[in-house]
């Protein structure tokens, strides 16, 4: 079951700490340590029966929060926000970014560019995901896709007046009789190494500068003189479609 909370002060607590949120959120990612200092910040402010859910709540306070100035959707103009945190406790954000001149399939969403965020600080697990609103048909796939999906909390965030309210659930709950990288037959997950998988490492060759200009050359000295006299390995030439103009 999903479990809804709700912070009545959420507005009081985001003009309280505007100044350490945005610059928070300019960094794009944070530490184990400034999370548990950003933590001790919002504590002061919760009733007691919220202080059992401080992570939860100022996770989605941040998402809320001034992250939003980041968004980028010219063409929506909707914007969406995201925090993931991985193994080590570190927090890294996402936005959505839209392309004026290009259709919406080429934007990239917050859920993975925070995803991806943390991916780049060197995590390789996600346990929790924040996200405002809450996630599309395709960021859900794609957290399914990711290693820690079996266990991973999904914590999404709206404001509703003065107040925040969130509600945590499970990946499953928010994608029943899911498809996952397991039904191909695929052992490695997003953002896993081989080594977590259990996978063998694929053998890696080095070749020296002057081995490889050597067989460069000696490659295309073959494959020149092979091709004027056998063009079998070549793909067919297209030919230019005939237009015809229907006259009116």
């Amino acid at each position: 079951m999903a479990t809804e909370l709700e912070v009545k002060n959420a507005s009081l607590i985001l003009e309280e700490n505007r100044e350490l949120f945005e610059a928070l959120t300019r960094k794009f990612r944070l530490t184990k340590e400034e999370v548990e200092t950003t933590k001790e910040k919002v504590k002061g402010f919760l009733d007691v029966d919220l202080l059992p859910h401080l992570h939860s709540v100022t996770m989605g306070l941040l998402t809320v929060g001034s992250i939003k100035g980041f968004c980028r959707p010219p063409i929506s103009h909707f914007s969406a926000t995201a925090i993931s945190e991985g193994e080590k406790g570190e927090w890294s954000f996402g936005v959505n970014l839209e392309f004026e001149g290009h259709p919406l399939n080429a934007s990239v969403h917050a859920e993975q560019f925070s995803i991806s965020n943390l991916y780049m600080g060197g995590e390789h697990k996600l346990i929790r995901i924040s996200t405002s609103p809450a996630p599309c048909g395709h960021c859900r796939q794609f957290m399914n896709e990711c290693n820690g999906r079996e266990d991973l909390i999904v914590q999404m965030n709206r404001m509703e007046g003065s107040s925040l309210f969130l509600t945590l659930s499970s990946l499953p709950q928010l994608l029943p009789y899911n498809f996952s990288p397991k039904d191909l037959g695929c052992k490695i997950l997003l953002l896993q190494t081989r080594a977590e998988s259990g996978e063998p490492e694929l053998p890696v060759t080095l070749i020296s500068s002057s081995s490889t200009s050597s067989t460069s050359s000696s490659t295309f000295s073959s494959s020149s003189s092979s091709s004027s006299t056998d063009d079998s390995h070549r793909c067919p030439t297209p030919k230019k479609p005939s237009i015809s103009y229907l006259k009116s």
